[in-house]
């Protein structure tokens, strides 16, 4: 992530950082000038977490399995498509309040034989 980069003209008192990266996690402060001088923020602290998929596995029945190590103790979605043509309707298909402490977990989907391709997407909020 660019870490000198000016911005110029009337902004929010949000910041909006796209495509950021794991790697990319700190400590950022913020120093707004203009004519009449600066002002340096104090430091934020950017967590950046990726759900990482460690396995997926299609029986013989159809039934999917898919392994995931997640952010511990947090809020997870697993979302699916039948195509990823535009636009994509992502369904919600399970959301678990109780990942394990080690990040660990595994999603089953018992209606995946239904769909003869299926896409799955994690988030968590």
């Amino acid at each position: 992530m660019n870490t000198n980069f000016p911005f110029v003209g009337p902004f929010l008192s949000t910041l909006t950082l796209l495509d950021v990266q794991p790697q990319e996690s700190g400590h950022y402060s913020v120093v707004v000038t203009n004519a009449y001088g600066s002002a340096t923020s104090c430091f934020a602290t950017l967590t950046v977490y990726s759900n990482l998929l460690t396995g997926i596995k299609r029986s013989s029945n159809g039934i999917v399995t898919v392994s995931i190590a997640g952010l511990p103790n947090s809020t997870n979605c697993v979302f699916a498509a039948t195509n990823l043509s535009p636009p994509i309707f992502w369904q919600l298909l399970f959301t678990s309040n109780n990942i394990p402490p080690n990040g660990i977990w595994q999603f089953i989907d018992t209606n995946a034989p239904a769909y003869p391709t299926r896409f799955y997407r994690f988030s968590t909020p």
